[in-house]
């Protein structure tokens, strides 16, 4: 039992810095997270946000919302949400969290719930804000370490385009760090953002990183999911810098999926 309340105090910890932090000003971070079980974690939330609706594990989604009787859950039309990638079900914040996996309802979020070793998880940022541009305002709360800056100095100096991933950067901290995001533009007018690199080692990566997120966004948090061309561009468009797993660029059961993709490299020897 204190293992189980450490547990779900870091779960609501978790929670609370990224509700802050992301698009929903008005949560309350005394709000009660309900106990966590792996039918739960696995429901469907439908999100509505700009005319256009998403549909994405529970687990995934920072904010989820009780109700529903029905095969989703709900949640209120608003201005922004943010998506996690993360291998779901080694979260070391559930209990049972390997249970969630068999449970999901897309094969997106299955194909990577139980390793880090998937095209979508070397592809796509841990963190994806979908959001209205008007919204960018929110994050005019959230300041940045030594910079004296906030967040919003940064992102309101990104120029958002359907063709091309921009970023920005605070100015340096007393150290010299920088805090930088990327962003592109979505369907409907929505906007995408993430946490970028400083100093990219590689040139293309927030082209390529922006080409994955749009894809990510349409064809497997839509209305309809496509996950074989998801998985193709995923292949494609890997983070060079992504670790290998036995001299392969992913785990044995992907391979065997994936092996015959266009694109897929071969990892360098020693890797």
């Amino acid at each position: 039992m204190k293992v189980f309340a450490e547990r779900k105090q870091q779960w609501r910890h978790r929670f609370c810095v990224v509700v802050a932090m992301l698009l929903l000003p008005s949560c309350s971070c005394s709000e009660e997270i309900p106990d966590i079980d792996p039918v739960s974690m696995a429901q469907d939330v439908r999100v509505d946000i700009g005319g256009q609706s998403f549909i994405l594990p529970r687990v995934a989604f920072h904010r989820p919302w009780r109700d529903s009787e029905r095969g989703y859950l709900e949640t209120p039309p608003f201005d922004g949400f943010t998506v996690w990638i993360g291998v779901y079900g080694s979260t070391g914040e559930l209990l049972k969290s390997r249970e969630i996996c068999p449970l999901l309802t897309r094969q997106w979020s299955r194909s990577i719930c139980e390793s880090a070793y998937t095209p979508l998880y070397r592809s796509l940022p841990r963190e994806i804000a979908l959001l209205k541009p008007e919204a960018l305002s929110v994050y005019r709360h959230t300041g940045l370490a030594g910079s004296g800056q906030t967040k919003y100095d940064v992102v309101s100096k990104i120029r958002f385009d359907r063709e091309r991933a921009d970023r920005a950067c605070s100015d340096p901290d007393p150290s010299g760090h920088r805090s930088c995001s990327a962003g592109i533009e979505l369907e409907n007018g929505l906007i995408a953002l993430w946490d970028a690199g400083e100093n990219p080692s590689d040139p293309d990566e927030d082209a390529r990183v922006g080409q994955i997120v749009q894809s990510f966004v349409k064809k497997a948090i839509g209305r309809k999911e496509d996950f074989e061309a998801l998985e193709r561009e995923a292949v494609m468009l890997r983070d060079p810098r992504a670790p290998c797993i036995g001299y392969e660029p992913y785990d044995r059961q992907t391979m065997e999926r994936v092996r015959n993709y266009a694109g897929l490299k071969p990892c360098p020897l020693g890797s």
